[in-house]
């Protein structure tokens, strides 16, 4: 009896070794899908983190593409100058700006060149370039000349009017 008892041992553990096997490399295949989905889970739990930072960051973000938008948007930024220009009681006699967009060596940004004619009082200069500095358009000034106007006095605000020419840079992607 204890031979058919070991046969019968050796017999079912022979028997059952393949399905072993399997249990084993179906075990195995379980840690690593539970590996690969705990690597996952930390990744969706950083991507939802960076969400949250980017919600959190949106007005900022905002403000940096209306500073330096996509594109020149030439037309946009010359309405933006005669707005500022008007309501600092300045005269945009013209707008000459280089239609080829330059590129800014090693950057991102393009660059459009303008030259402005204005004429006002030094006054309205003074509140143009204040409103230029503080517009949601990223503007840099290169260069202003200002000279007495070359008009007819008529008035006495013509003894103080003022020629201004500035050199402006508007930048995009």
């Amino acid at each position: 009896t204890l031979a058919f008892l070991l046969l019968s041992f050796v017999g079912a553990a022979l028997a059952l070794w393949p399905n072993f096997q399997e249990f084993l490399e179906l075990q195995r295949a379980i840690e690593e899908k539970g590996g690969n989905l705990e690597q996952k889970q930390k990744r969706i739990g950083g991507l939802t983190k960076l969400q949250e930072e980017l919600l959190i960051h949106e007005q900022k973000l905002r403000q940096i593409d209306a500073a330096i938008p996509q594109n020149a948007q030439t037309p946009a930024v010359y309405d933006m100058i005669q707005s500022m220009a008007a309501s600092s009681g300045l005269v945009l006699k013209s707008i000459v700006a280089k239609l080829a967009v330059e590129e800014e060596p090693g950057s991102l940004l393009k660059t459009t060149r303008m030259s402005l004619s204005l004429e006002g009082s030094y006054e309205g200069i003074k509140q143009f370039l204040s409103r230029m500095k503080a517009s949601a358009r990223l503007l840099n000034m290169e260069s202003i000349t200002i000279s007495p106007a070359a008009k007819v006095v008529e008035t006495p605000e013509d003894l103080q009017a003022l020629d201004v020419a500035i050199e402006v840079k508007a930048y995009s992607y």
